[in-house]
């Protein structure tokens, strides 16, 4: 496993293009984009738009429609529950700004955890 570093400063653009050029070598990357400024909580509260910005920059460089899962950790009994996935082309087509996009996802992650309560 190979860590990318992650900024959300002026340096975003360093770890967009640093994730685009790992992703064509034909390597997978897990991003976990909720917001854990005061800690991780088992109702996601945001997520970062960033694997957005990431999908459509490297869509736009290579023309390469990847796939995007959308997960649920949880952590006190170490299960993941992972969604189909989502393609970039159509996340292009989803007119909203990028956070709400982003939010979409969140909401989805929460869904799939009360879902899987349920069983």
């Amino acid at each position: 496993m190979e860590l990318i570093p992650t900024y959300t400063n002026g340096k975003l653009m360093q770890t967009i293009e640093q994730s685009s050029d790992y992703l064509k070598d034909g390597n997978s990357i897990i991003i976990f984009p909720e917001n854990s400024y005061d800690g991780y909580h088992e109702k996601l509260t945001e997520y970062f738009a960033g694997f957005i910005l990431l999908a459509k920059y490297y869509y736009k460089k290579t023309k390469h429609n990847i796939k995007i899962y959308n997960m649920y950790v949880r952590k006190k009994d170490n299960t993941l529950i992972v969604d189909k996935y989502i393609t970039v082309e159509e996340i292009l087509r989803d007119e909203r700004d990028i956070r709400e996009t982003a939010n979409s996802f969140k909401d989805r992650a929460n869904q799939l955890a009360e879902m899987e309560k349920k069983k």
